[in-house]
């Protein structure tokens, strides 16, 4: 699997993608609109809050983050949504398995919000779209 950090383009920043040798794409929204705290993370918890192994929180560079990622593919029938309704805010998370030989690891997308900074996602297979919606 190869990771494609957001490129820059001036206060925003376009999308990243996680692509497996098998054509199975996750992308993900990376422009920050202001009061929204989103991101990723690859943990071996299925359900947040997880611990970091590799991802933004560790400030990881992106070789870095490519050779822990080496020899893992996406399962393409998982897919776990959360959402959670607080006072003032939405803390929405989807997950996706990635599994290397018997060993599995999941991918958190995250955002935490107040309802208005949203950011999309999309699971493709090839040109097929296995899952896609809004944080």
């Amino acid at each position: 699997m190869k990771y494609f950090p957001a490129t820059k383009s001036g206060f925003h920043s376009s999308r990243i993608n996680f692509v497996d040798k098998n054509n199975l794409v996750v992308g993900f929204d990376f422009g920050s609109s202001c009061c929204e705290n989103f991101g990723w993370l690859i943990s071996t918890s299925m359900t947040p809050p997880a611990e970091c192994v590799v991802g933004l929180e560790h400030s990881s560079t992106t070789e870095h983050i490519n050779k822990e990622l080496d020899g893992w593919v996406f399962d393409p029938k998982f897919f776990l949504e959360l959402r959670e309704d607080k006072k003032m805010s939405e803390e929405n998370y989807v997950v996706f398995r990635m599994i290397n030989k018997n060993q599995n690891r999941y991918l958190h997308l995250y955002n935490k919000h107040n309802g208005y900074y949203s950011h999309g996602f999309e699971f493709m297979d090839g040109d097929k779209t296995i899952e896609q919606g809004e944080l």
